[in-house]
């Protein structure tokens, strides 16, 4: 849950949510991979999709990159 103060999103915002979504991936990488990473990618695509609408110079590879994705 974040808590904006200002209705503006930081980058320390963006820097948390990919923090998040990567050291989830990553401890569930012994449980059924296949489908903790769809489900994660998914994930990553919506939250890009709102993130660039919320500040339209918001870098969706590099969030996908650091939520632990390869950009293809």
């Amino acid at each position: 849950l974040l808590i904006r103060t200002n209705n503006i999103m930081s980058k320390k915002d963006y820097v948390r949510q990919a923090r998040a979504v990567n050291l989830t991936k990553q401890s569930f990488s012994d449980y059924d991979g296949d489908i903790v990473t769809q489900v994660l990618s998914h994930l990553v695509s919506r939250l890009c999709v709102e993130l660039k609408a919320d500040n339209p110079s918001f870098n969706s590879n590099r969030f996908i990159e650091a939520c632990g994705f390869e950009i293809e």
